[in-house]
């Protein structure tokens, strides 16, 4: 399965090269932490990543930029049978991270624009609890999780403005440069299969703290 993983994350690392975007596949070739996972674990991991593998290079077929999030997120939820209310996906901009969770609370997909502000891996993405790498401020987390649950729990139904929630830093928590950056909650929404809830989406404007970019994209 190491050999799985590895040809994986370098086909990815490859793809994703292609649009300027740099991956790094695993900082160790004996992958410790794909390793401590169970056959269970690492089956649903492989299986993950040759989804992502297979939506990027369809989109690059059919020319259509992998780097843009309205891009993948359409095509994962055509290929998957998935829905959410149109005004939703319509919203996304470039400058959105988009992320899936199913209703096991497990990241299912996000945009690969994430990886313009994370330096993390795809090993310890794919493979290290997601809590473990990143932070943020505490009272943030707390009303974060509480949406995050009520859309899980089938309470909330429709899409919910969360600009309310305040732009924040989320920071890497092992990386050795520990980047950090600003994120703008903006729109949690529920998932459906048909008319049965799948999960949630999270629509996040985040920005690399490097002042001239943060001035210039919030001048957009």
């Amino acid at each position: 399965m190491k050999n799985e993983f590895i040809d994986l994350s370098v086909k990815l690392q490859k793809v994703l090269g292609k649009e300027g975007l740099f991956v790094i596949p695993f900082e160790e070739p004996g992958l410790p932490f794909f390793s401590s996972l169970t056959r269970e674990q690492k089956d649903v991991i492989l299986e993950q990543m040759q989804t992502l593998l297979e939506i990027a290079q369809d989109l690059q077929a059919h020319n259509l930029k992998v780097t843009e999030p309205a891009n993948l997120i359409r095509t994962f939820f055509k290929k998957f049978n998935l829905h959410a209310p149109a005004r939703v996906v319509d919203s996304i901009t470039k400058h959105d991270i988009v992320d899936v969770w199913n209703l096991d609370s497990r990241l299912i997909i996000a945009s690969f624009n994430f990886f313009d502000i994370c330096t993390y891996s795809l090993e310890e993405l794919f493979c290290r609890p997601w809590a473990e790498l990143f932070s943020r401020d505490n009272d943030i987390h707390i009303q974060i999780y509480q949406l995050c649950r009520s859309l899980l729990n089938g309470e909330i139904t429709q899409p919910v403005d969360t600009t309310y929630i305040p732009q924040h830093k989320v920071r890497e928590t092992y990386a050795p440069e520990k980047h950090y950056a600003v994120l703008q909650p903006r729109i949690f929404s529920p998932v459906y299969a048909g008319d049965k809830l799948f999960g949630f989406m999270s629509v996040n404007r985040i920005i690399k703290l490097e002042p001239e970019k943060v001035l210039r994209l919030l001048d957009e």
